[in-house]
C-alpha cells in the first residue's frame, strides 16, 4: 500500500499567512495517489492558548521561537507541555509512514515534535523542508539533531513525491535530489 504522509505547519510567530506550501504538498501528493493528513497547528495552537500567551505570535517576540535559549527557558514553559503532546498526538494517531515538517522560524519546537513523533513510531521517516532548511539559516543545526532522516532543500513537490516512492518501493533514502541529510 501507499505510504501515509502527515505534513505539519508548526507554530511560528505569526498569525496571519496561511501555510500555502503545506496546501501545495497536499494537493500535490494526493493528486499522485499518496493519502495525506496536513495539520495546521500555528492556528491551532494559537487559538488554544489562553490570551495572554498569544503575543507571542507577534513579531516583536520572533525571537523567542528561533533562540536556543529563549525557547527552552521562556516560550516553551509557557505553552505548556498539554499542547505540545497534543501536537505530537495528533500526528501518531494518523499512523504516518512519513511525516514532514515545514521549517520556518521555529527549529527548536519542530526539532522537538521531530523526535517526539520518532520515538512514538519507529521507523517513521521524518523531512523537514522549506526556506528555513538552507544550511546557512537552520540546516546546519538539523544536522546536528537526530530529529530528521532527511532536509529538502528548495521546491519539494518532487522531492517529497521521490522519498515516498523509495518509502513504497522499500529503496533506500540516500542520493535524492534536493535532499541533505
Amino acid at each position: 500500500s501507499e505510504p501515509k504522509v502527515v505534513l505539519v505547519n508548526p507554530p511560528v510567530w505569526d498569525i496571519r499567512p496561511p501555510p500555502i506550501n503545506i496546501a501545495y504538498l497536499t494537493a500535490f501528493l494526493r493528486s499522485s495517489g499518496f493519502p495525506v493528513k496536513a495539520f495546521d497547528f500555528n492556528a491551532e495552537v494559537f487559538n488554544a492558548v489562553q490570551p495572554e500567551v498569544r503575543r507571542f505570535w507577534r513579531s516583536d517576540f520572533h525571537d523567542f521561537w528561533q533562540d536556543e535559549r529563549r525557547w527552552y527557558d521562556e516560550l516553551k514553559p509557557v505553552l505548556g507541555s498539554d499542547v505540545f503532546d497534543r501536537m505530537v498526538t495528533s500526528i501518531v494517531e494518523q499512523r504516518p509512514d512519513v511525516v514532514g515538517f515545514t521549517m520556518n522560524y521555529s527549529p527548536f519546537l519542530i526539532a522537538d515534535l521531530a523526535e517526539a513523533v520518532k520515538a512514538a513510531i519507529p521507523g517513521v521517516v521524518t523531512v523537514a523542508g522549506g526556506n528555513y532548511c538552507e544550511p546557512f539559516i537552520f540546516g546546519g543545526l538539523l544536522l546536528h539533531r537526530e530529529a530528521f532522516d532527511l532536509v529538502v532543500l528548495g521546491e519539494g513537490e518532487v522531492t517529497l513525491l521521490e522519498i515516498l516512492v523509495r518509502r513504497a518501493t522499500g529503496r533506500p533514502m540516500e542520493d535524492i535530489e534536493g535532499t541533505f541529510v
